[in-house]
């Protein structure tokens, strides 16, 4: 798989000092139903692990008010990718209430 969107995410990883976790998981999103590739194809041409690209788009499972707020201050915020992991692994652990809700 080589297309543009492919090369870009490969460029900006290289030249980039921040880019937002939320963009950057839309953008896997994306390319992964875009170029009809699984997650380890996705990883193996951006040269990341598996591993890497699952914890991105697990960054998706937030509430979309939180993705919202990501995006827009996510730069002056400093919000990284290892302190969404942390919240998007919390609320991985939390039980379902009845009726779809989480606590």
């Amino acid at each position: 798989v080589c297309s543009s969107d492919l090369q870009d995410l490969k460029h900006n990883k290289q030249l980039e000092p921040y880019v937002n976790p939320i963009e950057k998981a839309r953008k896997f999103r994306v390319l992964l139903e875009k170029e009809k590739i699984s997650q380890t194809q996705l990883a193996q041409n951006l040269g990341i692990s598996r591993t890497r690209v699952t914890q991105l788009l697990n960054l998706l499972k937030l509430p979309q008010e939180k993705q919202e707020y990501i995006l827009l201050h996510g730069k002056e915020d400093m919000i990284t990718e290892y302190k969404l992991r942390q919240i998007s692994d919390y609320l991985d652990k939390i039980p379902a209430l009845p009726g779809g809700c989480q606590k």
